[in-house]
Formats: structure tokens, sequence, C-alpha cells
């Protein structure tokens, strides 16, 4: 199975859409978005900056300047779990959003585990992650929509919730193979799928590759752009592969010389439907499948 076309284009904000009803908020107000108070300076900065342009990207206008009179309010808080064995931290990014009469009107949070020990700190790039799909998911509650766990319920195949091992990503310069794994996994647990940390509780593989080839030129002649390629496998543990996930678009070239932030979060969101799909459909007999090999793994 191959799905090719476009990207999912929330990278491409070119500017408010003045026709969008979500940027006619109650009140003609926004969104003033807070950190809680017992977030350090070093972690709230950097999160409430992500997660305004997370949500200019959702189109709804959002502002960290605490005057705004009128309008909704977002906060933003970290929760860090650590283990026993000094292993990454895991953190559970918790968001409140309140009307403008201070209630309540949705509350949903956000679970990734870092690379290394100290990562919240020390690699901030997950932030415009985090925001991209905080953006949506704030979004989605202004449309009265489900988000989240609610919506997703568990994803299940077969009547068995599959188990993803996203061996890894290669061939994306700047920060690409690892922002778009972090991407994808947040992706399918909010899908309500579930990403396994091992081999041994894995039930498929998920893993992807770059290919990044000239572009259209810009007014010097120099192409500005590039054409972006993004491509998926899933396979069975035996390697079997069972369908392949490609997906395609110019992007400026700038956007993935380093981080990827709210790109990878795009491409991560298209690829997610695409990968349950390959999955369901692998319940059907196929003939002709031909055994990807997978990486070793380290001991």
């Amino acid at each position: 199975m191959t799905a090719c076309g476009e990207l999912p284009k929330p990278f491409a904000h070119s500017g408010p859409d003045l026709s969008n009803p979500l940027l006619r908020l109650a009140d003609g107000g926004g969104i003033q978005v807070s950190a809680a108070p017992e977030l350090p300076e070093e972690i709230a900065g950097p999160l409430m900056a992500a997660a305004v342009k997370g949500l200019a990207d959702a189109n709804v206008p959002a502002t960290v300047n605490s005057d705004l009179a009128r309008g909704f309010r977002l906060i933003g808080g970290v929760r860090i779990e650590t283990d026993d064995a000094g292993g990454p931290e895991t953190a559970r990014f918790v968001w409140r959003l309140n009307g403008p009469d201070g209630a309540e009107i949705g509350a949903f949070d956000q679970t990734i585990t870092g690379d290394t020990p100290g990562w919240l700190t020390e690699d901030q790039q997950i932030f415009d992650i985090i925001a991209a799909d905080a953006g949506q998911r704030i979004a989605e509650i202004l449309r009265g929509q489900k988000t989240g766990a609610d919506a997703a319920a568990g994803k299940t195949v077969a009547g068995v919730q599959p188990s993803l091992y996203l061996v890894g990503v290669d061939g994306a310069p700047g920060d690409g193979n690892r922002s778009l794994i972090r991407a994808l996994r947040l992706v399918v647990g909010r899908a309500g799928g579930k990403v396994s940390d091992t081999l041994d509780t894995a039930t498929h593989l998920v893993m992807g590759s770059v290919e990044v080839s000239g572009g259209m030129g810009g007014p010097g002649g120099e192409a500005e752009s590039r054409l972006l390629t993004v491509s998926w496998a899933v396979t069975g543990l035996d390697g079997v592969e069972l369908g392949k996930i490609s997906q395609s678009n110019q992007v400026p070239k700038k956007m993935i010389a380093g981080r990827w932030g709210g790109l990878a979060y795009a491409v991560a969101k298209g690829a997610g439907d695409g990968i349950f799909e390959i999955l369901e459909s692998s319940r059907k007999p196929a003939r002709g499948r031909k055994p990807l090999r997978v990486p070793a793994q380290p001991n």
C-alpha cells in the first residue's frame, strides 16, 4: 500500500486567514498563554513562545501579553517523572483552557520521554513539536470537537491494539531524523495507538527515510525550496513489508536545514492515518510481499 500526495500544510502558514472562524473568538478576544506558576523560567519562556506559534499555525490568535483584557486563557505546565535507574526523564505537558468567564472549557496532556537525562532543558526543540500538537488540539476544543484519548479510545486492529516499534528515520538534514520519530510517537499516542520501547513488546515495526532533491528557483537563480520526500515502511516482526507511505512537497530549504519543529509534526500527522490504514489492510491476504531488512538492535 502506497499513499502519495502533498504533505499536510500547517507549516505553510503565511499569515492570518481572516475568513477562518477561529479568528473570531468570543468577545473579539484571543488566547492569552501563560505558564503554570511552578514552571521554571528556563522552561516556561521557550514553551510559551512555542505555544503561541503552534496556535498561530492552527489559525488561533494568541499572545503571552498578560494585558489581554478579554478572551480565553491557556495555562501550560510540565510534570517530570524520573525512574530509579537514572534514565531519561518523562515529561507530561499539561494544558488547561479557560473561557472568558474563567470557567474551564477543555484540558489535555501530552507525554513524551527524552533521549538522555536532562533533555528537557538541553534539548528544547521538542517544544516546537509539543506546541504544534497542542495548537491543533486547542483548535478542536474551540470547534467543539473531542480531542486526544477522548476521540481515539484506543486504536485496534482485529480487536488487538497494535504496538509499534519506531526503528528510526535516516537521510534527513538538520534535526529531522530525531524530530520525525518524536513527532510520530506523539501522533500515534494521540490516535490511541501504542509505541513500544523494545522489540519484545512490539507487534509491528515502522521505519522512515527522507530524500531531499533540487527544488524551485528564487529571484537570484538559486533554489529557495527543496523537494522533500518522506517514506515510511511498516513491517511485521518477521521483516515482511506490509505497506509503505510516501509523502512529498516543496518546502523552503531553511525549514529543513536546522530545527524541523512544526514541520516534523505536520509530516507525522499525515503519516499517522496511513500507518493505521496499512495495519488494518494487513489483515487481508497479500501476495508478493518482500522482506525488509531490519537494522540490528543494540544489546
